[in-house]
């Protein structure tokens, strides 16, 4: 019990370094910032790694076109995944500028 506790909390602090690396110069100043980074910053990037690959199978199942078009190519298709790239992209610049508050 006391080693698998062990394992779950070294597998969470990786997880968490990793994101302080991938966000560096974005990282918290405060104490209270990097507690919250640490507490919800692993589950946060799990629920949005799920959502990203439930995504896109939607937009590019196993089926080429099942979802979207019959045809094996689309330009609907990429637009469709340019266009949703794009978002997510704006509001992850904008929530990172918020965090740092310079926005």
């Amino acid at each position: 019990m006391r080693r698998g506790l062990l394992v779950v909390a070294a597998f969470w602090l990786a997880i968490a370094a990793l994101l302080a690396l991938q966000f560096w110069p974005l990282v918290p100043n405060s104490l209270l910032g990097w507690v919250l980074f640490v507490v919800i910053g692993p589950p946060l990037y799990v629920i949005v790694s799920i959502l990203a690959e439930w995504l896109s199978g939607w937009l590019f199942p196993p089926k080429p076109g099942a979802a979207v078009l019959r045809r094996p190519f689309s330009i609907k298709r990429v637009l469709m995944a340019l266009g949703i790239g794009l978002v997510v992209l704006a509001l992850c610049w904008w929530f990172a500028s918020w965090l740092a508050g310079t926005s």
